[in-house]
């Protein structure tokens, strides 16, 4: 009874304890960004979730034409996708992930990481992307 109880123990410690480790809740960003006329609009999404075992992050820009920014039918596809990344590697940069330089271009910031050494820094740098109709 004695092994069995510890066992008993342990098990109710570690499932106690895997609602914290295991959290599969998201958190996430959806923001929109119109061009200077209205033209165009970006959409930047960015998600993260998953908990300790397999957790996940993105981050997505979408460019749409002005008038779909609150359509219900807008599709969420890749033929308006400009930007697509993983959190782990390059990441937008703090502040606005997109500036319009005007309504045909605009600018993703982003950070790639430097890496493990301590020479190593992370490096901002802009996308430009220009829109052609």
């Amino acid at each position: 009874m004695g092994v069995l109880g510890l066992l008993v123990c342990i098990g109710a410690v570690i499932w106690s304890g895997a609602d914290k480790w295991m959290d599969t809740q998201a958190d996430s960003e959806d923001s929109w960004y119109p061009s200077p006329s209205g033209k165009y609009v970006a959409r930047y999404v960015w998600q993260a979730g998953g908990g300790g075992i397999s957790p996940f992050c993105f981050e997505q820009v979408y460019v749409y034409p002005g008038s779909w920014a609150h359509h219900p039918n807008r599709p969420d596809n890749r033929d308006h996708q400009v930007y697509q990344s993983s959190c782990s590697s390059v990441s937008i940069a703090a502040g606005s992930p997109v500036e319009w330089d005007n309504d045909q271009t605009m600018r993703i910031r982003i950070t790639v990481a430097g890496g493990a050494s301590s020479a190593a820094r992370d490096r901002e740098m802009a996308m430009v992307l220009e829109i052609k109709d």
